[in-house]
């Protein structure tokens, strides 16, 4: 769900993205109508695909090195 401050604004992403895949999957842009629920529960093997996402990106960030002018000094 995105929203936006115009109408306008709204109605050129919806005429941009509608049918484009994003994430393997091929988009669907329309107006929500402020009732129905369009919530998606993710599988299991969703579920572990995105914690082991999660984990290896952990592990990309504790890998890295600040360079020096951004070390934490202790005097």
């Amino acid at each position: 769900m995105v929203k936006f401050k115009t109408a306008f604004a709204s109605a050129e992403c919806m005429k941009l993205m509608h049918q484009r895949y994003f994430g393997g999957r091929q988009l669907e842009c329309i107006y929500w109508d402020g009732v129905t629920d369009y919530t998606v529960a993710a599988t299991a093997a969703e579920e572990a695909v995105d914690e082991k996402r999660v984990d290896q990106f952990g592990d990309w960030i504790d890998e890295q090195d600040l360079p020096d002018d951004l070390q934490l000094k202790v005097e």
